[in-house]
């Protein structure tokens, strides 16, 4: 997952338009079906800004950071706009035509998906858990509270909640902080890893493939790097070209940057000094 500003997104003044007419309606509308249908219907009204979205990542889920494993782009609402899985409640139907509740996401960080190889099942569907429950927000009128929630889920677009994934050498996404030291950000990486089904094979192997490809360039790095010290200007070319590579992997437009960052974090050590400018 990695940090998408959102922030800046300014849509034509006719999408605004058409977005506060369609929320103006939801409003009188019962609850229940009658406004579940009505918000439904309109979905061409979030589905006009993928464009923009896609923009803000290079083309990737803003979830697992996928550009073509995971199938097609979708807009998802980080809070749902109609029923809340495990929840009583109505869903968020005011914020379902608010720019700052729409997240770009692939089939299956969207929704859910059973892997029958694995036996795991994720994908966010209608899920909105929250650390507290009683803390949930019910009203547009009560809207402002929706700060006060502490979702379980973690957000892309907060830079705090990005920083609570790690990966391991295979591929899998793990919380970077175990339950003794922090359970609260241990718990809300765990929940994100299942929701959003960050570890289903395909993307799983995808990752492990890459950390490959990052070890054998740093095998190579180290390698040249102790020629280089020397002096020799082949080495030194040699080692340039690897370290652009590595860059490349890294950058937000590369598929996983998220990843490679972390990998690369982690095969830093004394020695490997190289690495450091990286």
């Amino acid at each position: 997952m990695m940090f998408i500003d959102n922030s800046g997104l300014q849509p034509e003044a006719t999408w605004v338009k058409d977005a506060e007419a369609a929320l103006n309606e939801a409003r009188i509308k019962g609850n229940g079906k009658e406004r579940s249908d009505f918000v439904n219907g309109r979905s061409h009204i979030w589905t006009r800004l993928k464009p923009e979205l896609g923009k803000l990542s290079h083309g990737k889920c803003w979830y697992c950071e996928s550009r073509e494993k995971r199938s097609d782009r979708s807009v998802d609402h980080y809070r749902p706009k109609n029923n809340v899985r495990d929840s009583n409640h109505g869903g968020y139907w005011w914020r379902a035509f608010l720019i700052d509740n729409f997240r770009l996401s692939c089939t299956y960080c969207n929704s859910r998906r059973h892997d029958r190889e694995t036996g795991y099942t994720g994908g966010k569907g209608d899920y909105f858990p929250l650390w507290d429950e009683s803390k949930r927000v019910c009203d547009e009128s009560d809207d402002a509270d929706c700060k006060y929630e502490d979702p379980l889920l973690l957000d892309p677009c907060k830079r705090t909640d990005v920083a609570l994934l790690w990966f391991s050498q295979d591929g899998r996404a793990v919380a970077k902080y175990s339950d003794t030291e922090n359970p609260h950000a241990a718990r809300r990486a765990e929940v994100s890893i299942e929701y959003y089904h960050l570890n289903e094979k395909e993307i799983k192997e995808a990752r492990q493939g890459l950390y490959h490809e990052i070890r054998e360039l740093v095998k190579d790095g180290d390698f040249h790097f102790k020629d280089s010290l020397s002096g020799h200007p082949s080495a030194g070319k040699a080692l340039s070209s690897i370290m652009v590579k590595l860059e490349k992997l890294i950058q937000r437009n590369a598929e996983f940057s998220a990843f490679a960052k972390a990998t690369i974090a982690g095969l830093r050590k004394p020695g490997r000094e190289w690495l450091d400018t990286i």
